[in-house]
């Protein structure tokens, strides 16, 4: 509920301001997990307008750089932001998303992979789960074991 309340906050606080979105930017590139999480959260639900109204153009790179920023932290915490924001934005540019996850899989947990992945078939989610598997087994294994 927080998540919902505070992203609604700094959406508002940017909506239609694009002078303020270096604020959203400069909150990915917290040190605070929990920033790094507002920040994405904040721009979840309009990415899936993608660059189109009421969006503005720059919207989706905006959006991926801020992702990117954000998987800088291992924090669950920050991952499920970006997880949300991939899975809107997934709605407008399917295509580019997949690419993100695709290119970025080694720094998505395995939670965030199945989320942003949620649109995509479940065999290509399986594909991009047993890639992360690959990259580092270790810690897929610890994390399994850990929420058995």
């Amino acid at each position: 509920a927080c998540d919902y309340v505070y992203a609604q906050l700094v959406r508002a606080s940017i909506e239609g301001r694009p002078e303020e979105h270096p604020r959203v930017l400069e909150l990915s590139l917290s040190e605070s997990p929990w920033l790094k999480r507002l920040a994405a959260f904040s721009l979840a639900e309009p990415a899936k307008f993608g660059d189109k109204p009421p969006n503005f153009p720059g919207f989706v790179a905006l959006a991926l750089r801020i992702s990117e920023n954000c998987l800088a932290s291992k924090e669950e915490v920050a991952q499920k932001g970006v997880a949300a924001l991939l899975r809107k934005l997934h709605l407008a540019e399917p295509n580019l998303t997949l690419q993100f996850v695709k290119e970025n899989v080694g720094n998505l947990s395995v939670n965030a992979i199945n989320s942003a992945a949620a649109g995509l078939p479940s065999s290509l989610r399986l594909e991009l789960i047993k890639e992360k598997q690959t990259i580092s087994p270790r810690k897929f294994r610890e994390k399994k074991m850990t929420n058995s």
